[in-house]
């Protein structure tokens, strides 16, 4: 259930989709990584490139910041 709502919001985003980025936020740490939040327990952290949107992590809330420090 996760992984199909990530593939839709990685699509609707790749698409352009305005309100797709509704939820999304710039780390602090990373500026050029994006992260959203998908279902209530799991964060998708992708990057805005040019030609296409690079999909870097799809994880679990509580490894957010371990996640983070290895990008």
């Amino acid at each position: 259930q996760v992984g199909r709502a990530a593939l839709m919001l990685i699509g609707r985003i790749a698409a352009g989709d305005p309100s797709a980025f509704a939820g999304a936020i710039r780390l602090s740490a990373k500026p050029d990584v994006m992260r959203v939040r998908v279902g209530m327990d799991h964060r998708m952290l992708f990057r805005l490139l040019p030609e296409c949107v690079q999909l870097l992590a799809l994880i679990n809330r509580r490894d957010l910041d371990k996640t983070i420090a290895s990008i």
